[in-house]
């Protein structure tokens, strides 16, 4: 398998790496999308094992490139590379002033601009087929970033798994209280000035935090509620989840799929250009379930290369 390691800086100068897997030369892609960018989940990366690399090597089988990207949020934290002086000294006092990133520092609106910046690597590399897709919190990234960015070079989208980001189903569960003393915590240090302060949290997820990131994600704004953003959608977009995602309100890290599945069902009826699929038997990672996601989104990429006329 050749892989070759790519990069990006974003407009705000921030160093993204990925994985870019090609075709053979002169293969035309069957699915209607030349290239397929990936995004990784909460604290997730580019080359740690997934679902995505069967999934990838099902594409390229299709004649399709395959992409999987970072995104600010790779990792609980790490020390960026930022584009900015060439005197390695004031570099390295941009990145104290400026501060780590990953999933414990990342504002969720500011993946939009290493969506975009991935899509022109792709668009620059000559690919004019561009689809995206997304896993968990990277799922909600790429919901978020097409109903608020207008971007015609990307021609359709999968969300799988996309939490709900929902405080108001959060507060109807037994761990209200818990998700309350976090949120009055992280309010607080707002407050005293150290939005940067480190929070450890169970819920919704076990993770590490900082009192901002804490209130941005999972705050009462609810900014990245899927479902207040698929509608905004008009491109071809699969939305997949796992039966065994949370059939409880307290199902623990599937905590916020609660009630998520019912609510899909209706808004994909209502929208034309979107479709909801239920995995059966699949969890959060589609263990053991991903020739199953494979066959859904297959035929789903082959009836958006062949639209039937309406």
């Amino acid at each position: 398998m050749i892989i070759d390691l790519v990069s990006v800086d974003t407009s705000d100068g921030v160093r993204l790496n990925g994985a870019l897997r090609t075709t053979e030369a002169g293969k035309t892609s069957s699915l209607g999308v030349d290239i397929v960018i990936f995004h990784h989940g909460v604290a997730g990366n580019f080359y740690n094992p997934s679902f995505l690399d069967t999934i990838g090597d099902n594409l390229l089988a299709q004649g399709c490139a395959s992409l999987r990207v970072n995104n600010r949020g790779h990792d609980i934290t790490y020390n960026p590379t930022r584009r900015g002086p060439a005197n390695y000294a004031q570099t390295l006092a941009s990145r104290r002033d400026e501060g780590p990133l990953g999933a414990a520092y990342e504002v969720v609106d500011e993946s939009r601009i290493d969506l975009r910046a991935w899509v022109d690597f792709a668009a620059s590399a000559g690919y004019q087929r561009i689809a995206l897709w997304g896993h968990s919190l990277g799922a909600v990234k790429v919901i978020y970033y097409l109903a608020n960015e207008s971007d015609d070079r990307v021609r359709c989208a999968i969300a799988s798994s996309p939490p709900r980001q929902r405080y108001s189903a959060y507060m109807a569960t037994s761990k209200a209280n818990e998700i309350q003393a976090n949120m009055d915590r992280a309010n607080k240090a707002i407050a005293d000035g150290e939005p940067g302060a480190l929070m450890r949290v169970t819920v919704p997820n076990p993770n590490v935090f900082t009192a901002r990131t804490y209130v941005d994600k999972y705050g009462p704004a609810e900014r990245y509620d899927a479902a207040k953003h698929l509608p905004k959608i008009k491109l071809p977009m699969l939305v997949t989840l796992g039966s065994l995602e949370g059939d409880t309100a307290d199902s623990g890290d599937a905590l916020s799929m609660y009630g998520w599945a019912k609510e899909l069902g209706p808004i994909a009826d209502a929208q034309a250009n979107l479709q909801f699929n239920l995995v059966d038997g699949a969890d959060h990672f589609y263990s053991g379930k991903v020739p199953d996601l494979w066959a859904v989104a297959s035929q789903w990429f082959e009836r958006v290369a062949s639209p039937q006329p309406v």
